[in-house]
């Protein structure tokens, strides 16, 4: 097993992604190489007895080796990608437009090329992600709406997260859910440096921004961020709940917040 994970980290470290031969940035490069030394000790044996025949290392070394040769392949490029999509709706809207793109969530099925079954919080499906992000191109758009139930103010006394904002440590929904918020500033960086838009929801009582990670990225981005406050109303219901989009789309402040008739 051990010999397994070297293999693994070694060709972690000279990853070159989809697209121009873009390589993975150092920062990627260092936060891989750590998940690899950090997860697979504990977890890689739990995964390679759930993940099918070929199990999960196997499976994820494959993966890993298929990148390099991607630069090579005939992808088309992706004009968006809907993270966490559950059932497409802003993808079909997308496509009712004839634009080009993919959702990832867990409850897929299968592959195809419109949906990617990924569990972001497993290094298989961060990768994933990270792939289907170099296949975008400059301008492309990320809707990232985040699992917000340890977030919002329903759950903030039974998380924690009323007294410290990463909650209760002890609890392991809390601590992968801080996880994931953290893997998501990662993937925003890279949009950020690619030049892709991206757009993350979240409802309006939710504290994920004060995620010490967020925090971070609105240190070092926060003059490209655009908060902007919208209603239920968008979605055709005549309710006065809020939702917060922060995005690095210029042009998403000078959307209406609720749609009026025509």
């Amino acid at each position: 097993m051990v010999s397994m994970f070297s293999s693994v980290t070694t060709s972690w470290t000279q990853l070159t992604f989809v697209q121009s031969g873009c390589r993975i940035p150092v920062w990627l490069k260092l936060y891989l190489h750590r998940v690899a030394h950090l997860f697979y000790p504990v977890a890689g044996s739990y995964f390679a007895s759930r993940s099918g025949a070929m199990g999960y290392t196997r499976r994820l070394q494959w993966f890993i080796a298929q990148i390099p040769e991607a630069a090579n392949a005939t992808l088309s490029l992706l004009t968006f990608f809907e993270l966490f999509s559950g059932m497409r709706a802003w993808s079909r809207g997308m496509e009712m437009f004839d634009y080009h793109g993919q959702s990832a969530d867990w409850k897929y099925q299968e592959f195809t090329e419109k949906t990617v079954k990924c569990d972001f919080l497993t290094p298989m499906g961060f990768l994933q992600v990270i792939a289907s992000i170099m296949r975008m191109h400059a301008r492309a758009i990320l809707l990232a709406a985040m699992p917000c139930s340890s977030w919002v103010f329903f759950s903030r006394w039974s998380t924690g997260r009323d007294k410290h904002i990463l909650g209760h440590l002890r609890m392991a929904w809390v601590r992968a859910q801080n996880a994931l918020v953290a893997r998501m500033v990662y993937v925003l960086i890279l949009c950020i440096k690619r030049g892709i838009m991206f757009i993350v929801e979240q409802p309006w009582s939710s504290i994920v921004f004060q995620h010490p990670r967020w925090q971070y990225l609105e240190k070092r981005y926060g003059h490209l961020l655009h908060y902007v406050e919208t209603d239920m109303g968008i979605y055709s219901l005549d309710l006065v709940k809020k939702s917060i989009l922060v995005s690095t789309a210029s042009y998403l402040p000078e959307l209406g917040k609720r749609l009026t008739p025509a």
